[in-house]
Formats: C-alpha cells, sequence, structure tokens
C-alpha cells in the first residue's frame, strides 16, 4: 500500500500541539479512548458518465477487550472474483503491533511482531510455504491500523507529526515508511444525510 499526498478527513477533537513530533507505540499523544469500537459497511462505486456502478464492499470491524485491540477489515468486489481480509492485533493502550494475518484469493500472510518479525507466506495452488524473518530497531504501528491511530492524536490546527508505519511489500529491506501529518485545518463537512460537521481535515503525505 502507498498512499500519495492527500487529504483525510476527522471528527473535531480537543487539545493542542503545535511541535513538529514522532509518534510512536506508546507516545503520550495517543489517547485511545477517542476510539469508537463498532462495525461498519461501506459499499464501493465507479462513477462515469453520470452512472455509479456499484463495485463492491469494503467492511471495518473494531474492537477492544482489556488489553487487545482487534481491527479486521474486508474488501469484496460485486463479482465475488476479488477478495482480500486483514485482522491486526495490536495494544489496546499503546498501538505496539502483536499480529497481522491478511488472506486473499492467491495466498495468504501471517506475521508476528517481535524482533526478528516471524511468519510466512501460504498459497492456495499447494506452493511450498515462504518463511518471514525481518529484523529492525525500528518502532512503528502496523500499517493497517495507522489511519485509525490518527484518530486518537490531540487533532488542533497547527498539529504536526510524523508516524512510522510497518508494510511488507515486495522487499523486507524497507518494510518502514513514515505518514507525515502535513497540515491541519478546521473544516466543515457538510453531509447529504446528517448535514454539517465539525470537522479536522488531514494533509498526508507517505514518504
Amino acid at each position: 500500500m502507498r498512499m500519495p499526498f492527500r487529504p483525510v478527513l476527522l471528527l473535531l477533537l480537543p487539545l493542542a500541539s503545535f511541535a513538529q513530533k514522532t509518534v510512536v507505540p506508546g507516545s503520550p499523544d495517543i489517547n485511545t479512548s477517542r476510539l469508537q469500537t463498532g462495525k461498519s459497511k461501506f459499499t464501493i462505486y465507479y462513477f462515469k458518465d453520470n452512472k455509479w456502478d456499484v463495485k463492491g464492499t469494503y467492511t471495518n470491524d473494531l474492537t477492544i477487550a482489556g488489553n487487545e485491540l482487534k481491527f479486521a477489515v474486508e474488501y469484496i468486489d460485486d463479482k465475488n472474483k476479488w477478495y482480500r481480509s486483514r485482522l491486526s492485533i495490536a495494544d489496546a493502550k499503546t498501538f505496539s503491533p502483536v499480529s497481522y494475518t491478511t488472506k486473499g484469493l492467491k495466498n495468504s500472510l501471517e506475521l508476528k511482531f517481535g524482533n526478528p518479525i516471524t511468519g510466512k507466506y501460504q498459497y492456495v495452488n499447494g506452493d511450498k510455504d515462504k518463511p518471514v524473518s525481518i529484523k529492525t530497531s525500528e518502532k512503528f504501528v502496523d500499517f493497517n491500523v495507522a489511519e485509525i491511530m490518527l484518530t486518537t492524536l490531540p487533532l488542533t490546527t497547527g498539529y504536526k507529526a510524523t508516524m512510522p508505519q510497518f508494510y511488507l511489500g515486495n522487499s523486507p529491506d524497507s518494510v518502514v515508511s513514515n505518514y507525515t501529518i502535513k497540515d491541519v485545518k478546521s473544516f466543515i463537512y457538510q453531509s447529504p444525510k446528517t448535514g454539517k460537521h465539525e470537522s479536522w481535515l488531514l494533509s498526508l503525505l507517505e514518504e
């Protein structure tokens, strides 16, 4: 997953902080009491020639029990020809990653976080499992929960921060990148369903 420079809309939250900083698991800026648990389902549309076509669904489910935070997401296309699920488990207070699992139509990946990070790829076609072992001394958040961690921060106009995130792509030698909050602005979001909402508009850069 690579994310270009883009705005992210979040609900209005109190408190103030203006200095550029690095936010890692356990940072005092993280306040998980701001999280809203529950399950949400979204329909994905493709808009062309003034026509909206359904392309699939996206579902996420956030639960917190004791010291364990679970965040599950699922993508399904409209013809059930493409599927991907992700499950992240993290410490409920610090966001320290514990494990990550993703499954698709062709393969799956399981990771346990530590030093080293260990896991394996498994393949539906019967190919031999591929082991994973990655050593890193960096602190980071699992990419799958990075965006919900944004909602735990003390957002206000002028807040700036960098969040290291872990994502295992094609190269095990480059697994940590940064979400950088470049700008935060007060914003009024106009919903066609529920009206006006005071919000924060974040400009994020992944680098």
